[in-house]
C-alpha cells in the first residue's frame, strides 16, 4: 500500500503514516504529533537504502526532549511563528502582544508548547500520489498570538522522488472582520544525505545555491534588517558548488545559522523559486529544494553535541548525533518580519487573506 497508517499511541492518539511511491523509490514516515517527518528512505548510488534524516525511533523520545528543555525540532512543523521574534513582543493594530519567552528574552518556533508540540488531526487524501493532510486549530491566546487559526498541511510523495509540502491557513469565520494575526511556518527536518551511520556530519556534503543576498544577523542571530550580497562575505557565496566544511570553516562561528534571500521583503507569491541543492559525496544522493517562500534558513545543527541517541532502527551503527550531524533547508518568511516595518506584510495575516506555503524536496542520486 502506498499509504499506511498505524497507531502509536492510543493514549495521545497518535499515529504514524508511511508514504511510498509506486516505484518504491521514496518513502516518507510522519507523525501527526508535530506534524513530524521521522525517516525518508531512499537508495543510494549501490543500491542501499539510507535514512536520510535525523530523527528518533519512538514518540516517547520526541515527548522527552521536549520535557526536558532540549529540543532539537527533528522533522516537524514549527509555527505560528519560524525563528525568533525579538523581545517576545510585537505591535498589531495599534496593540502590543506578549509571546512566551521560550528562549528568554526572545521568542523562539512558536513558544513554549507551539506546532511542533501539537497532535494534529490526520487524513489521508490520496493512495496514488501517496497523500496525508494533517490540520490544526491554534487558539486565540496560544503562546500569545491573536486569533483563531487554521492550518493545514499536505505531505506529497511523488513518483518523481519528490516530497512536496504544501500550507494552507487563515483565520476562522468566527474571528472579527477586522482581526489579524501573524503566520510564518517552516519544516524543521535535518538531512544527512549519507545516513548518519556512514557519516557522522555533513562536513564532506557540497551546495549549490544561487541567492545573491542573505540577511545580515547581530550577535543574537536576530535580522538587523540589512541585506548583505553573499559574494561579501566569506563562507556563504556558493554560487559555485562548496564543501560545506569549507565554508564553515571561513565563518566566525564555525557553522551556518543563516537566511538567504529568494525573493524582495514585499514580493510573496506562490511562485516556486529554485533554493539550493545538497549533495553527499559518499552515496551520490543529492537533494535539490524549491519553494515558493522568500527566504530560506541554512542550519547546519550547531548546537547538537551528542547527548541525543540516533535511530537505530535505520541507522544501526550511528550511536548519537553530534555537531553538524546534520543540515536544515528551511523555507520561511524573514525571521522577526512583524518588527521590520519594510517587512512585516510577509507575515500579518488579516480575516481575507489566505496563508500559503509550497515547498518540494526532490531527490536523486549519481
Amino acid at each position: 500500500m502506498p499509504v499506511q497508517k498505524s497507531l502509536i499511541s492510543k493514549e495521545d492518539e497518535v499515529y504514524e503514516y508511511s508514504l511510498t511511491n509506486q516505484s518504491g523509490e521514496l518513502t516518507v514516515k510522519i507523525l501527526n504529533f508535530g506534524a513530524t517527518v521521522t525517516h525518508l528512505l531512499f537508495r543510494d548510488n549501490q543500491g542501499v537504502s539510507r535514512d536520510l534524516l535525523l530523527g528518533f525511533d519512538t514518540y516517547e523520545e520526541y515527548l522527552k526532549v521536549r520535557k526536558e528543555g532540549n529540543n532539537p525540532y527533528f522533522g516537524c512543523v514549527v509555527g505560528r511563528t519560524a525563528g525568533r521574534i525579538v523581545n517576545a513582543k510585537f505591535t498589531l493594530n495599534s496593540k502590543e502582544y506578549e509571546l512566551s519567552a521560550n528562549e528568554a528574552p526572545n521568542h523562539l518556533h512558536g513558544g513554549l508548547v507551539g506546532f511542533d508540540s501539537k497532535v494534529w488531526k490526520s487524513r489521508i487524501i490520496s493512495e496514488s500520489p501517496a497523500c496525508v493532510e494533517f490540520s490544526h486549530l491554534s487558539v486565540d491566546g496560544e503562546e500569545g498570538y491573536p486569533g483563531n487559526f487554521e492550518i493545514s498541511i499536505r505531505y506529497t510523495v511523488t513518483e518523481d522522488n519528490e516530497l512536496k509540502l504544501e500550507y494552507d491557513g487563515g483565520l476562522t469565520s468566527s474571528n472579527p472582520e477586522d482581526q489579524k494575526t501573524l503566520a510564518s511556518l517552516t519544516n524543521h527536518m535535518y538531512f544527512n544525505l549519507s545516513g548518519s551511520e556512514l557519516e557522522s556530519t555533513v562536513t564532506n556534503h557540497t551546495l549549490q545555491s544561487e541567492c545573491k543576498y542573505v540577511l545580515e544577523l547581530g550577535g543574537d542571530l536576530l535580522p538587523t534588517g540589512a541585506l548583505l550580497p553573499v559574494n561579501t562575505i566569506q563562507g556563504l557565496d556558493f554560487s559555485k558548488e562548496s564543501k560545506m566544511g569549507d565554508n564553515m570553516a571561513l565563518l566566525p562561528q564555525k557553522g551556518f545559522d543563516h537566511v538567504f534571500v529568494l525573493k524582495k521583503p514585499d514580493h510573496i507569491d506562490d511562485k516556486l523559486e529554485y533554493a539550493a541543492t545538497v549533495k553527499s559525496i559518499k552515496t551520490g544522493i543529492s537533494v535539490v529544494m524549491h519553494t515558493s517562500e522568500p527566504s530560506f534558513v541554512l542550519y547546519s545543527s550547531n548546537f547538537l553535541d551528542g547527548s541525543l541517541p540516533a535511530k537505530h532502527s535505520t541507522q544501526s551503527k550511528a550511536t548519537s548525533y553530534q555537531q553538524y550531524a546534520g543540515l536544515c533547508l528551511e523555507g520561511c518568511r524573514y525571521p522577526n518580519a512583524i518588527n521590520n516595518p519594510e517587512w512585516q506584510s510577509q507575515v500579518i495575516l488579516g480575516k481575507q487573506d489566505r496563508y500559503h506555503q509550497t515547498t518540494v524536496y526532490k531527490f536523486d542520486r549519481s
